[in-house]
């Protein structure tokens, strides 16, 4: 309720007084009435409905009764507990109530519904670094049981980064650092935990929900290879991403030195090198992917280009994967993966 104030005017009737004033005229003097500023916040969400897939995600703006943005110093309070972020990534199917306050003041309230994930219309592939030489008589263990995996599982795409060797990759030893890999034969999954050599921890990874999907095109014009990898979303999120993209060459023959593995010989002469590790048009860790364009049916394009010089080009492929900023919000390592051949056009499947 606005109250209006009046100032009361006194008059004080004096000999001294009436002397002056009748001699000019004189005005009563007034007060202008005040309003004062009623606090207040609304808030509200940039979605009322999300999936609970662990990506998908709401973002609140809190404004005061100006219309000002105060959401930077506001708290957010989603089931009555305070957030750490102005968002909502939601992994529980369920409805959510979410309120903002400032000081003592508080908003209204909003209601966000997750509802359970549909299913990805993106297959969940694997992606492994194996890391190894021709100098190391134990990593033919490791080599053949990977290959005679993805000889049965096509969802597994898989890299040679070689080490002291005709081989070796420039920037192994960075990567190797990076990944905390410390001998040899080691392989990673998805740049994140290192294989223990079972089907099983392959299969496990498999079994995961793909927020996204990639797709591959190039061309080989004499020599040089160019071409786009591309990233469409099944999820709205601003969880940072990153892009990797990777020339390798397949079936080079190289002899390799093997402690009697898999009832092959030592040196195996003619051992043929699979998917090695030759250039990237990338950094090595990743290229940021902008969070604006990952929205739910968005395309995402990110141009490569390669030489084939000094390369068989039939053995030539290219790999391309999504990764998270290294430990963004507890999340890292490679999120999916794709792969074609040069020349080979491969869709989002």
């Amino acid at each position: 309720m606005i109250k209006q104030l009046y100032t009361p005017i006194l008059l004080a009737f004096t000999a001294v007084t009436l002397c002056i004033s009748c001699s000019k005229s004189s005005s009563p003097s007034t007060t202008t009435p005040t309003t004062p500023t009623t606090e207040a916040l609304v808030i509200n969400a940039s979605r009322t409905s999300v999936e609970a897939n662990n990506f998908d995600e709401v973002t609140f703006t809190v404004k005061d009764a100006n219309g000002a943005d105060v959401t930077a110093s506001s708290t957010i309070l989603v089931d009555g507990a305070t957030v750490a972020t102005k968002n909502i990534i939601a992994n529980v199917a369920k409805q959510y109530s979410v309120k903002a306050t400032r000081g003592t003041v508080s908003s209204n309230t909003i209601t966000v519904n997750a509802t359970t994930p549909s299913a990805s219309p993106f297959t969940q592939k694997l992606y492994a670094e194996d890391y190894t030489g021709a100098w190391c008589g134990h990593c033919p263990r490791v080599g053949v049981n990977i290959e005679n995996y993805a000889a049965t599982q096509p969802k597994l795409v898989y890299v040679t980064v070689h080490n002291n060797d005709a081989l070796q990759y420039q920037f192994e030893a960075q990567m190797r650092q990076q990944f905390g890999v410390t001998g040899f034969p080691t392989v990673t999954i998805n740049r994140d935990t290192k294989w223990n050599e079972t089907n099983a921890a392959f299969n496990t990874e498999l079994t995961k929900w793909a927020p996204l999907g990639l797709a591959i095109e190039s061309v080989n014009n004499n020599g040089t290879i160019t071409g786009k990898a591309k990233v469409k979303y099944q999820v709205s999120t601003s969880i940072p991403f990153k892009i990797v993209v990777l020339l390798i060459e397949n079936n080079i023959v190289l002899s390799q030195t093997n402690y009697g593995y898999h009832n092959l010989p030592n040196p195996i002469s003619n051992y043929l090198q699979k998917n090695v590790l030759r250039k990237a048009s990338t950094d090595i860790f990743g290229d940021a992917i902008p969070t604006n364009v990952q929205v739910k049916d968005a395309v995402y394009e990110k141009d490569f280009t390669f030489s084939t010089a000094g390369y068989v080009a039939s053995n030539l492929k290219i790999v391309a994967f999504v990764e998270y900023n290294t430990n963004t919000l507890g999340r890292k390592g490679v999120v999916n993966v794709q792969t074609a051949s040069v020349g080979q056009t491969k869709n989002f499947d």
